[in-house]
This record gives structure tokens, sequence and C-alpha cells, in this order.
């Protein structure tokens, strides 16, 4: 096991959910892993335009909240700054959990924001308690740097 810097164990292998269908052996399947010590999941809102989320859903009634780390992409789906906001709350409502362990950033040259103003919305959605650390996938070392030195509260994973 790993530990985040809030102190949460984090297995080493992680469980994805890009190929999840809408079936009932899928969640057992997540839950065999879940048994044998896998306590870290992937959502992305557009594998299967969201509807690995409901399955991922249905698996995380049959878990302690507390003990699973729920990893959300962040990703082109976004058109507007407001956007970002809607994602993560359609994951907390889909998911049905008060906050994501992590959100991942990616490829943020498809989005094409303003890298002030989306770095100004992610760190008060962040003071907004929706996650708790902020990872970073598929993007330039200059965006990094610039979101990097705008958010103070900076905890990435990955």
């Amino acid at each position: 096991m790993l530990k985040t810097r809030s102190g949460k164990d984090v297995s080493k292998i992680g469980m994805g959910t890009w190929t999840i269908k809408n079936e009932i052996k899928e969640v057992e399947i997540m839950k065999f892993y879940f048994d044998k010590g896998i306590n870290y999941i992937d959502v992305v809102l557009a594998y299967d335009n969201g509807e690995t989320i409901k399955v991922v859903s249905e698996f995380l009634k049959k878990i302690n909240r507390e003990d699973i780390f729920i990893n959300a992409f962040i990703t082109y789906c976004c058109n507007t700054i407001s956007d970002i906001k809607k994602q993560i709350d359609f994951y907390l409502n889909e998911l049905n959990t008060d906050y994501l362990d992590c959100i991942t950033l990616q490829g943020l040259d498809a989005i094409g924001f303003d890298l002030n103003e989306y770095s100004k919305e992610i760190v008060s959605l962040k003071s907004e308690n929706k996650f708790l650390n902020i990872g970073y996938s598929n993007i330039s070392r200059e965006q990094f740097d610039s979101l990097v030195n705008h958010m103070d509260l900076f905890e990435g994973l990955y």
C-alpha cells in the first residue's frame, strides 16, 4: 500500500473502468479485486458516455466508502469553466459520495481555457472539499508549472 498526503492507504495497483459495461458480473469482479486489496479506482465521464460510472456506483454500495480511493478524470468534455464544477458534481451525484479522493486534470490543450481562470476554479472547488487531491495527465510542462504556481494547496499524487 501507498499512503496519500492526507493519510489514506492506496493500493499499488488500481482498477480502471474503461471496458466496464452495465452488468452485475462487472460489480462482482470489482468486489473480487477489492477483497484482494485493490482499493484504487478510476472513473472517467467519457467512458461509455458515463455508463461505467453507474456500474461503479453499484459497486460502491457493497463497500465502506472510506475503504476506497476514487480518482475522477476531468476531461476535454468541459466546454466552459462552469462545466468543470458540473463534471465534478456529476461524479459526486452518480457515485453517491460527498467527495472524490482525487481529480485528474487531463488534456488541457484540448480544453483551451485560460489557465489562470481554470486554476481559480479548481482552487475554489477544492476549498469546497469536493475532492482531496489533484493529479495531472497529458499536460505540457508549461501548463503544469502554471497550474502549480496558481495552486498553493497543490497536493498531486502523480
